[in-house]
């Protein structure tokens, strides 16, 4: 839960009611049962049921609009960046977490420490809750990332070894009002999928992720979970971290590294 700057609760800390995204979003983690870890985004993969009406929360998120409030000047940005190995390495965890607003770490969770933790000053202040959402949610990615790094090892004929799968997505507003999102996937800090927003299909960088793609694509729910969370929440709580940021994010216009995806190289061309 994100604190709303402006309200508090005894102890100091901060206290906010969620909008409609955010209630949707409870609503569709409820619906995911431990078990399901196994494919992406833990869904389960069965056509009634929870399934179904994840799949209606999903749209009800897609169709929601961001608040009518202005945002702040210049262009700002949530991204997550998600690290999964396949092996436990000396110092170093087996999956590696860290949300960025605006380029600034903001958030963090280590496997060895199985805890998210602010990164900085202004999200020292949020409430216990978010940090305990926080980190059930990190742990569930932990999981489903593993297993997509031992099947993709798999695809590439890969059962020893070090190996790794990146995951990098996020929202991006600009000064001019328009947005852009991406989301990607890369296996041993190569590319290997990207997700076409105007097709919910998975763009192969490689022959050897077509697999993959197969994989992924056997259930359109989770790319349209993907859209939903990219094109409503993410959006909303970029507009919560820059409020509770303030000066500190917003103070200047930042020259934001922007992920061009293949609709951006066709339009260029």
């Amino acid at each position: 839960r994100l604190a709303d700057p402006g309200s508090r609760v005894p102890g100091g800390a901060r206290a906010w009611t969620p909008p409609r995204t955010v209630l949707l979003l409870l609503q569709l983690w409820r619906l995911v049962p431990e078990s399901a870890a196994e494919s992406p985004w833990g869904l389960p993969v069965v056509a009634d049921g929870p399934a179904s009406l994840a799949k209606m929360v999903m749209a009800e998120l897609a169709n929601l609009k961001l608040e009518n409030k202005p945002w702040p000047g210049g262009t700002h940005s949530l991204h997550y960046h998600y690290l999964a190995l396949s092996e436990p390495g000396p110092d170093l965890p087996q999956f590696l977490a860290v949300g960025y607003v605006d380029d600034q770490p903001f958030i963090h969770y280590d496997s060895r420490v199985d805890r998210a933790k602010p990164q900085a000053p202004w999200m020292a202040t949020v409430d216990a809750q978010y940090w305990e959402t926080e980190t059930q949610k990190q742990r569930a990615w932990a999981k489903v990332q593993q297993v997509e790094t031992w099947t993709v090892m798999g695809y590439h004929n890969q059962s020893t070894g070090m190996h790794s799968t990146q995951r990098m997505f996020g929202c991006e507003i600009r000064e001019d009002g328009h947005t852009h999102s991406f989301w990607q996937f890369g296996f041993d800090g190569q590319d290997h999928l990207s997700l076409d927003l105007e097709t919910l299909s998975w763009v192969s960088a490689k022959p050897a992720a077509t697999r993959t793609k197969s994989w992924w694509e056997t259930e359109r729910c989770y790319a349209e979970y993907d859209k939903a969370y990219l094109e409503g929440l993410c959006l909303v709580s970029l507009r919560r971290y820059l409020e509770l940021g303030g000066q500190s994010l917003t103070r200047k216009v930042r020259n934001l590294h922007r992920h061009r995806t293949k609709q951006d190289v066709e339009r260029e061309s």
